[in-house]
């Protein structure tokens, strides 16, 4: 069970292997084909670019963010 979610996971996270269209009847062939993410992989994927360029200053607004709020609350 285990090593069928990991495999899961990957063929998720990489996408499907989608092969090359040949065209039948001309001399060019393409051998390399190319890999197709769900949309929820790519939207995954670019969270976690963005969080991996800009941590610094998520971090900074989340808890000035969360600082707030708490005085907010706190407020009469």
């Amino acid at each position: 069970m285990k090593d069928y979610v990991r495999r899961w996971w990957q063929r998720w996270w990489n996408g499907e292997y989608v092969p090359p269209k040949n065209v039948p009847g001309i001399p060019v062939i393409f051998i390399q084909g190319r890999s197709e993410r769900h949309w929820t992989s790519k939207l995954l994927h670019t969270v976690v670019e963005f969080y991996l360029e800009h941590w610094q200053w998520c971090f900074t607004t989340a808890f000035t963010v969360t600082g707030l709020v708490i005085a907010a609350w706190k407020l009469p």
